[in-house]
């Protein structure tokens, strides 16, 4: 199940000639659908019996910072 996406267009946007919406809203669409199958697969992937958790690759310093903003946030 996915879930819903609202795109917000102001009224000089909507009735504009210079810009076609649906660009915004199959580029959103597509980008989407993208992620969610990734999230769907990650959460396969860590359900399986030999998942095992391990660090951050060097490749994911920002994941990790995240993680550690957020851990702290909580501290406080």
């Amino acid at each position: 199940m996915y879930g819903e996406v609202f795109l917000a267009f102001s009224k000089e946007i909507v009735k504009s000639n210079k810009y076609n919406t649906e660009d915004a809203i199959d580029f959103w669409d597509k980008t989407n659908k993208q992620d969610w199958a990734i999230c769907e697969l990650s959460y396969l992937g860590i359900q399986s019996k030999k998942y095992e958790p391990a660090p951050y690759s060097g490749q994911e310093s920002l994941l990790a910072a995240y993680d550690n903003y957020y851990l702290q946030h909580f501290k406080k």
